[in-house]
């Protein structure tokens, strides 16, 4: 493959760190691969990189598992052409414990191995979404309820500022406060430091300086339109005495001037700023109408547009001046007196919630990171970070750090990333940096997981740091697009050069970002094939269809009848196919609408990913089953199933059964029907009627009967097997999709049943458990399937869409409003440190924004704008040959709002759009008629009347071609639309894998096993059957089998700490009960006086003496490596020069001198110690090679300590 000159340096370039900026379609992947695979493939000594000592995180479980195929097959094709090179062979090898892995996985295993005491066991499970949330639910209403019972007063003081009819907002934020706090890196930092602020002077405070700020912006804008105004109305008129227009817009002028010299000079009284707002409107009239004796009319509609900007601003100005302004001093001493109190019940909801962990031994996600932090990182005296011991020592061990999709980090993977790496301490400041075998890839551009708690700004800095004299890292941009034609790149390259900037969008959009040519597709396309589409589409006041849905449908009905070419990876062309294009929206309703709309249109549709799993119809139903095996006088669940294909019930049927039994339930009704209790009215039933209730009636009681003696995953499986449901689902539209979800409803039902305590286990309690999540908005993850069907329009939302491409992209509902969810919370946090509250007045009831709820709500609603403009940015950039972006032109011009024409008086003369302006968009497709405005194509100014140009030709135009639509495609009949063709296999192609399949390996190594395990050849040797676990169940009766108990004693001396166990050995083994290292029953079978035993042996004292102790060591060695050790060659012959492979685990082993000795627990009961010998001594002889061949020393001594014998035997080779 040929590299770029920018890709071939961020492949080859070694001895520093590596920032790599690499926008949309830059092959960052296959970079990434080839740079790996280079260092794995590299024998000379001094870049030597074993395969085990890397980490390379990747964003997904798919892209880790991707990552791992692709360089296990390239070293497999390189051993293919280098059969003898044993180095790349052990790199082959160590790939398979290589932490390639997504961050949560990578600190999962770090906290297993470096386990504190904290109650959490290495054999900890990890906790999905829905069951963390239902603990910390728990959790927070067991803290409420005890300040409700024991602080009453502070109870009080926070119920009167958040709650109404009852405390869920007050449990809500406390949520959401602990939520937060478990994504900031060291929380009690965050804690002092919110302190601190809130007692500032309100003159020094954060909140104040921030709040003038943002009150600055607004006045400077409105002074700028203000002063463009006044210029326009000086040319409105020939004459200077009638030109009426000119004093009104100059008066505004000077009053904005002071308004905003005040707020400059930090005037305090909101009065005195208000007071030339309040002069200037006092007895003023209407603005001057337009009259003949103008001169430049076009001039003064100008003026009157950009008066409309200025007043809003002024208004806006003037209610924050009321609201706000004069009550800073006061929101601030109220927030000082309400944080301590939400950060002590914080407190206290954590240390409830771990407690539920320790119970369950289980973590959550954010446990993952935080505890590895805690793990890695010390602070120092200063404040600063610093790596840990444990964190030196992993930096020493690790040679390479690679992080894919750098920009997605939150701050505290930022800063395990940066613990994890070599020199990773500024020397002149001692804060914390990336170091100088770290590999960032990843694009500010496309970071749109703000949700998740990416921090863009991490990127941002690891870049600009880059630059510095002291980094030890350099900054490689790769902006060659290989996926996009020009026509694309230059429509993007225009959007996101007029919209992108430092204040929006987190990066300013300059060459450096810009997008450039480089995929060979456009030499074998026509022209009028590469090109962005804009339909601008006016729908009728009386249309039942959605316009833009319309068109969609229209546009690909057209080209699949054209065949519009598709280019090829072999640069050949062949008709385009439904599986070519894709529909990208901003949710997913927005999805499952449109697809049930291209359905409809007899288009074949890919699945969307949907949410809301419980409110799925097939999970609904069977909820409602469950309902009415738990309460049968349910009424609606009961109708719900009765009418569903389990019983097959009309609803005629149903009004026919009702009328037996009016005033009843209707479960009342069907037993009086088949006559199980009589009936008050005079009503006959058919006998097929009657036969159907019977039905109904002893199939819920056989399954009443049996919910009281199964588990509810038996008994979901006895309503499937009952009723037929889970056959009937499969032949329903999206069937396999149904029966999937079906299928998972049995897993969420175990994995309930297996974490709940008996008081709150079956049908009652999964059903209350249900309607919590129900409740709480929250849901179980929906099953993840393919396309049914290959060949069929993709319809996802654009996040979904991140890593994909395909030929034909519509960018469909631009127009949905960005989301408000920040302005109805309670509160807001930030993590430099500040926090604002919206506080209830409990005698009106009114909700009031404080100053710090304003300033934090207007900063994270930029931030919501930026990642709105990059996730557009994302969406444009998946489109490889034509982009299509159909726009409602009612939605930008509204009965009272011509949005085109307040955007053309808003653009510089320079012919920039005001940062400000691309802030206050309402949507995408604002955005998009911003840039459209700007560029003022001639056809879409003609055809729909823009206002005329009075800027400068915009930058990022030069080359830019955009096609204009204006009207739906014509209408493509159905039978028109040309058959999926079944393709034939090639013959050559088919003969070739008919060749590759018969082939047979005739290598002796086809009957040797490639991994062996020391057990499994032991068992073989002494001809024993493998002895299997019983199930728990059973080992809860308290009676151990003879290898049971030997289990036990095996894993007291596996897991205990020896010093404390000699000292008191009952008090040891009682710890790994407390700990879970035993269960109750193992833990009586390990008798004192075993370990006792061992103790006063002279193996131990000896042991004692001994630096270097190997406990429970593993090993992962070559049949090859151990054949050189005469004791080992003999037993393991058949695998003479093989590349088989042999496993297992050294029990104990220390160092004396310049050698080993070699100790193996026996717990068998035996007639003498020579029968233990000759039946263990195979075993202790492979043990003592490989012993030999990892640590590279000698085995002098070997012995088997035999806990029947209570002493250590010797044994010889």
């Amino acid at each position: 493959m040929a590299w770029t000159e920018q890709q071939s340096e961020a492949i080859t370039t070694r001895d520093c760190g590596l920032i790599v900026s690499a926008a949309a379609g830059s092959g960052k992947t296959s970079v990434l691969v080839e740079r790996l695979l280079r260092i794995l493939e590299d024998e000379t000594p001094e870049h030597r990189v074993p395969a085990d000592r890397m980490i390379v995180v990747t964003f997904t479980n798919d892209a880790a598992a991707e990552m791992r195929s692709r360089l296990y097959q390239a070293l497999d094709d390189q051993l293919q052409k280098q059969p003898e090179n044993q180095w790349l062979y052990q790199q082959q090898v160590r790939l398979q414990n290589a932490h390639i892995c997504t961050i949560s996985s990578f600190c999962f295993d770090l906290i297993r191995d470096n386990l504190t005491e904290q109650g959490i066991t290495a054999g900890f499970r990890i906790l999905n979404e829905t069951e963390a949330k239902l603990i910390a639910s728990k959790a927070a209403d067991t803290v409420l309820n005890r300040w409700h019972a024991e602080r009453q007063e502070e109870m009080q003081l926070l119920w009167n500022c958040f709650c109404e009819k009852n405390d869920k907002p007050l449990e809500e934020l406390l949520l959401e406060l602990h939520s937060f706090l478990g994504s900031v890196p060291f929380r009690e930092q965050w804690t002092k430091q919110v302190l601190e602020e809130l007692n500032q002077p309100l003159s020094d405070s954060a909140y104040h300086r921030a709040f003038l700020a943002q009150l600055e912006q607004r006045a400077e804008t409105a002074v700028r339109l203000a002063n463009e105004a006044a210029d326009l109305a000086a040319v409105v008129y020939d004459s200077v005495p009638d030109n009426n227009v000119l004093p009104w817009v100059e008066t505004d002028v000077r009053c904005l001037e002071k308004v905003l010299q005040m707020l400059r000079q930090q005037e305090p009284d909101a009065e005195k700023i208000l007071a030339p707002i309040q002069e200037k409107n006092q007895n003023r009239g209407n603005f001057p109408r337009k009259k003949k004796a103008m001169t430049d009319l076009e001039a003064f509609e100008r003026v009157k547009k950009l008066r409309e900007q200025y007043t809003a601003l002024e208004k806006e100005i003037a209610a924050l001046l009321e609201a706000v302004y004069p009550y800073e001093a006061g929101d601030l001493v109220q927030h000082a007196q309400l944080m301590p109190l939400l950060l002590e019940l914080e407190e206290q909801l954590t240390a409830e919630i771990w407690q539920q962990k320790v119970q369950q031994n289980a973590l959550a996600f954010d446990d993952a990171e935080r505890m590895a932090l805690e793990l890695l990182a010390e602070l120092s005296p200063e404040g600063t970070i610093q790596p840990s011991a444990l964190a030196k020592e992993l930096q020493a061990y690790y040679q390479l750090i690679m992080i894919d999709e750098y920009q997605d980090s939150n701050n505290k993977q930022d800063d395990i990333f940066k613990l994890l790496s070599r020199n990773c301490i500024e020397p002149e400041t001692g804060t914390l940096r990336y170091g100088d075998n770290v590999f960032l890839v990843g694009d500010v551009k496309q970071s749109i997981y703000r949700f998740r708690l990416a921090n863009p700004q991490n990127f941002v800095h690891a870049i600009s740091s880059a630059g510095t004299e002291t980094s030890v890292c350099r900054h490689i941009v790769l902006n060659r697009n290989f996926r996009s034609v020009p026509a694309v790149l230059d429509f993007v390259n225009f959007v996101c050069g007029s919209l992108m900037s430092d204040t929006c969008g987190d990066v300013a959009y300059t060459d450096a970002e810009a997008l450039y040519p480089g995929t060979d597709i456009t030499e074998i396309l026509p022209e009028e094939q590469q090109k962005v589409t804009v339909a601008v589409l006016t729908p009728e006041d009386d249309a039942d269809t959605d316009v833009q849905i319309a068109y969609v449908i229209g546009k690909i009905q057209e080209m699949i009848v054209a065949g519009v070419p598709v280019a090829q990876k072999d640069h050949t062309t062949r008709p385009c196919q439904y599986r070519d294009f894709c529909i990208l929206l901003r949710t997913n309703p927005m999805c499952t609408s449109f697809a049930h709309a291209l359905e409809q249109a007899g288009i074949p549709v890919q699945s969307p990913d949907e949410t809301g799993y419980l409110k799925a119809r097939e999970v609904g139903l069977l909820l409602d089953m469950l309902r009415v095996l738990d309460n049968p006088t349910l009424d609606t669940s009961l109708a719900a199933i009765m009418l569903s294909p389990m019983f097959w019930f009309t609803p005629e049927d149903l009004m026919r059964i009702r009328m037996l039994g009016k005033k009843t339930s209707l479960y009342s009704a069907v037993c009086m029907a088949i006559g199980v209790t009589e009936s008050a009215e005079p009503v006959q039933l058919d006998d097929v009627l009657v036969q159907k209730c019977r039905q109904l009636y002893d199939t819920l009681q056989k399954l009443r009967q049996s919910s009281g003696m199964m588990t509810l995953e038996a008994l979901i499986r006895r309503i499937y097997d009952t009723t037929d449901f889970l056959s009937v689902m499969q032949l329903t539209k999206d069937g396999d999709r149904k029966r999937a979800n079906l299928h998972l409803l049995l897993q969420y039902a175990k994995q309930y049943e297996e974490n709940t305590d008996a008081a709150h286990n079956g049908v009652s309690g999964f059903l209350r458990y249900i309607d919590w999540l129900l409740d709480s908005g929250n849901d179980f993850q929906q099953t993840s399937l393919t396309a049914g069907v290959e060949n069929a329009v993709a319809v996802k939302t654009m996040h979904r869409s991140k890593g994909l491409e395909y030929p034909f992209v519509f960018l469909g509902k631009l127009e949905s409003p960005f989301s408000t969810e920040d302005s109805r919370k309670n509160a807001v946090f930030s993590e430099k440190g500040l926090v604002g509250f919206c506080i209830k007045n409990p005698e009106n009831y009114t909700r009031a924004k404080t100053m710090p709820f304003a300033v934090l709500e207007q900063e994270n609603r930029n931030a919501s704008r930026s990642e709105e403009l990059r996730l557009l940015y994302v969406a444009m950039t998946r489109a490889k040959q034509q982009l299509f972006l159909p726009l409602n032109l009612k939605k930008v011009r509204t009965r009272t709002t011509d949005y085109l024409a307040q955007y053309s008086t808003l653009i510089l003369p320079d012919g920039t759009l005001p940062p400000l302006t691309v802030q206050n968009a309402g949507s995408m497709a604002h955005w998009v008629w911003m840039c459209l405005v700007l560029r003022h194509d001639a056809v879409l100014a003609r055809e729909i009347n823009l206002p005329p140009q009075c800027w400068n030709t915009p930058a990022w135009s030069e080359k830019l071609q955009i096609h204009y639509e204006f009207s739906l495609p014509p209408v493509t009949k159905s039978d028109t639309l040309p058959e999926q063709a079944v393709i034939q296999p090639d013959a050559d192609t088919l003969k070739d894998l008919k060749k590759i399949t018969a082939f047979q390996y005739t290598s002796p190594d086809c009957g040797r096993q490639s991994l062996l395990s020391v057990s499994a050849l032991q068992e073989a040797h002494q001809k024993r059957a493998p002895v299997w676990k019983r199930p728990d169940f059973r080992l809860q009766e308290g009676h151990l089998t003879g290898a049971e108990r030997g289990t036990a004693i095996h894993t007291f001396f596996q897991y205990a700490d020896f010093r404390k166990a000699q000292a008191d050995v009952p008090a040891e083994i009682q710890r790994l009960q407390t700990y879970g290292f035993l269960t109750p029953e193992q833990a009586a079978a390990v008798k004192p006086e075993i370990p006792a035993a061992f103790f006063r042996d002279d193996l131990y004292r000896r042991l004692c003496r001994s630096k270097r102790v190997l406990r429970e060591q593993k090993f992962l060695v070559q049949c090859r490596d151990l054949s050189a050790y005469p004791e080992t060659a003999a037993i393991l012959r058949r695998y003479e020069n093989s590349d088989s492979i042999l496993k297992g685990i050294i029990d104990l082993a220390f160092q004396e001198g310049d050698c080993f000795v070699l100790v193996d627990y026996k717990t068998d009961t035996v007639s003498s110690p020579d029968v233990l010998v000759d039946s263990y001594r195979e075993q202790l002889m492979l043990y003592c090679g490989a012993l030999q061949c990892i640590t590279g020393m000698p085995v002098k001594e070997c012995y088997l300590y035999s806990t029947h014998f209570q002493k250590s035997i010797e044994v010889k080779p």
